[in-house]
């Protein structure tokens, strides 16, 4: 699966959850056609590389940047700013006032620095989109 671009926007299947570019008709997971706009519930995301390197178990989660605060912007005209916890290695979620969209664009809003300079990445480990 292609990862999405930040232009392309987002928008999720709800037959099988997983996130799909805005533009597509059907999903690249599961092969379902898309449906018209959902009501959204909750958004989250894991602020940073949320992983151990395999082979030295170093915490690349303190190695890279971290995010502090993401915007979301839904199709409706709706954008809500969300705090995160630095150090937090779990998916924060923010509940949504029942937004109806059909497709989520996130904007990264401010970092940490980098915790080794070589590593001067920011890299979100996982989104999560909900619906009901």
């Amino acid at each position: 699966m292609e990862p999405i671009s930040p232009e392309q926007g987002l928008r999720f299947c709800a037959a099988c959850g997983g996130g799909v570019a805005a533009a597509n008709k059907f999903c690249p997971r599961c092969g379902q056609q898309l449906a018209a706009p959902a009501t959204l519930t909750r958004v989250g995301v894991v602020n940073g590389y949320s992983k151990r390197d395999p082979v030295t178990a170093v915490d690349r989660y303190r190695q890279e940047r971290r995010i502090l605060s993401v915007t979301w912007q839904f199709s409706n005209g709706t954008a809500l700013t969300q705090q995160l916890r630095d150090g937090d290695h779990g998916m924060q979620t923010l509940a949504v006032p029942n937004i109806t969209a059909d497709k989520v664009t996130l904007h990264i809003d401010t970092t940490t620095a980098p915790g080794d300079a070589r590593f001067d990445y920011t890299a979100i480990s996982e989104l999560n989109i909900t619906g009901g």
